[in-house]
């Protein structure tokens, strides 16, 4: 994947996920530790190929993890590896951007881009996006690329490389993690597409690796010349070239000279953004700043434009602005500001501001209508909310209802009934 697509898509998808998460249509499930996302498509956008809906998207997603759990021991290990340093998340969306060429994207490995923010300490995510296309691929090809975008390019960000060694070696590594797959699961060696695969491995992704081991490690180039190469003794072999290329400066120099490409670009869309951005894509612009997605991370800036979006009624931006002021990030912390831009966007449906809020009412135990603030916005929220979050926020109900009075817990539930999402709310 083109570093300059990876990180343009990781600009749109981290604010496509904000606005999604509040939205009914956006589908969750969990498999083996695995966070199972399915985007709905965006209404009124032609697409140009039939789409399958969220639900059926994570049914194809479910059963291409099933057949790596059955067949492959190999990629089960790296991705409970993964598992154990971070979140490892999966999401189908339609909404993948298409590539310079218009071709859709298959699919694209964000490393450690997707954050909400809200925890204690900065954990680690692993996200791999499938798109339209690749999401409708047989079985085996929609698992082989899992294994290629999860595993293969998630051990390299788990070690640190994705800053320091070139794409070409990037995909190097992604593809003998695949190369591994295929063995695993049997597929034919005599196939088109296999030996098109095999070629491209070690003609292209894997030549310069090739020949560092022609010269450092020559009893070893032979691993190559079999029908099933070894791969984890590639691997091992790999781990000894990409430390010489980070000691050595060679990739380091090729990385630099792109992430100043990449800002250059980054400074581009935020000038388009700012003469004529909609509220949207003022939102993903101060997503962007506050998680460093193109450019350094600055707080003031992401307030800045989370400020700008909200006053344009845009829910999302409403509930990240209250967060940044609840954390004094980028503007001084001042909670009454907070719950005011949180109740805006919970007042148009937004579950992560019906949450916010709900904690926030919580938290003062001495008057009972706070109470009944707080277990009405929990209830609305819970349904929709990730697993995590979801568990958290009945976690707080039961706490909630032990103090509450059972005519109290009745006016909250006659609350939450009688409520309607209201229009935009802006300054």
């Amino acid at each position: 994947m083109n570093r300059a697509v990876l990180m343009l898509t990781g600009l749109v998808l981290a604010g496509m996920a904000q606005q999604a998460a509040a939205k009914p249509e956006t589908v969750e499930r969990t498999f083996e530790g695995i966070r199972l996302v399915g985007v709905p498509a965006e209404p009124g956008v032609d697409y140009g190929i039939k789409l399958v809906s969220p639900r059926r998207g994570l049914k194809n997603l479910r059963k291409a993890f099933e057949l790596i759990h059955k067949k492959s021991s190999f990629s089960v290990a790296a991705i409970d590896t993964l598992k154990e340093n971070g979140n490892v998340i999966v999401i189908y969306s339609p909404r993948l951007p298409q590539t310079k060429g218009g071709s859709l994207l298959a699919a694209v490995f964000l490393p450690d881009y997707f954050k909400r923010g809200g925890g204690a300490r900065d954990e680690k995510n692993f996200v791999v996006v499938v798109g339209a296309l690749a999401i409708k691929w047989p079985t085996p090809k929609l698992a082989m690329v899992l294994v290629h975008e999860l595993v293969g390019h998630g051990m390299q960000q788990l070690r640190g490389r994705m800053d320091y060694i070139r794409e070409l070696d990037l995909e190097c590594a992604a593809n003998l993690y695949g190369e591994k797959f295929y063995q695993d699961v049997g597929i034919d060696k005599k196939s088109r597409e296999v030996i098109e695969f095999r070629q491209a491995l070690e003609k292209h992704w894997c030549s310069d690796f090739k020949r560092y081991m022609r010269e450092k490690t020559p009893s070893l180039i032979k691993l190559w010349d079999v029908l099933n190469p070894d791969v984890p003794r590639l691997l091992e072999a790999f781990d000894g070239y990409a430390d010489d290329l980070r000691d050595g400066g060679v990739s380091g120099n090729a990385v630099k000279a792109a992430h100043k490409m990449q800002r250059a670009k980054f400074k581009k869309w935020a000038r388009q953004v700012a003469s004529t951005g909609t509220a949207e894509e003022q939102h993903q612009l101060a997503v962007a700043y506050r998680d460093g997605l193109g450019t350094p991370r600055d707080h003031a800036a992401a307030a800045k434009w989370f400020g700008k979006a909200a006053a344009r009624g845009f829910a999302p931006a409403q509930t990240n602005l209250g967060t940044m002021y609840a954390k004094g990030r980028g503007v001084p912390r001042d909670l009454a500001r907070a719950r005011t831009w949180w109740r805006r966007a919970a007042q148009q449906g937004d579950a992560d501001a019906q949450y916010d809020l709900g904690l926030f009412y919580a938290k003062d135990r001495g008057r009972p209508a706070q109470s009944v603030l707080a277990h009405m916005w929990l209830s609305l929220a819970a349904p929709r909310l990730p697993n995590a979050k979801r568990a958290n926020a009945e976690k707080v109900l039961g706490a909630i209802q032990k103090r509450m009075t059972a005519a109290h817990i009745d006016e909250a539930r006659r609350l939450a009934g009688e409520w309607r999402p209201k229009g935009k709310e802006t300054e």
